[in-house]
């Protein structure tokens, strides 16, 4: 899939895609953590083409710490989002991950 990846400092434990958190609830942690502020990406996905678990609207935050809440994919995408969303964090710059199965 392609993520987009946003990072916030006052300007990713994992769910299951079907108990996938809601955009409600990581909307009240985004605040949380702009209130504590404490940095944070917000992950998207932006496109998603078989095979994958993600799907395109899907969301999650990664805090600092690297603690992720929502739905992103699973597999091996998990640890690529995770430590891109950490670098954005770490520089303040946005990121877009392209995670690909097809040879470069």
């Amino acid at each position: 899939p392609d993520l987009a990846m946003n990072h916030a400092t006052l300007d990713t434990h994992t769910e299951t895609a079907t108990a996938a958190i809601d955009g409600e609830a990581l909307l009240q942690r985004e605040q949380r953590l702009i209130d504590a502020l404490r940095p944070f990406a917000v992950i998207t996905v932006i496109r998603a083409q078989p095979p994958t678990s993600a799907w395109v609207g899907a969301q999650a935050l990664l805090e600092e710490d690297g603690a992720l809440h929502g739905w992103v994919g699973g597999g091996c995408s998990r640890a690529i989002v995770i430590q891109a969303a950490l670098e954005a964090i770490r520089t303040g710059s946005p990121k877009l991950l392209r995670i690909s199965n097809a040879p470069a």
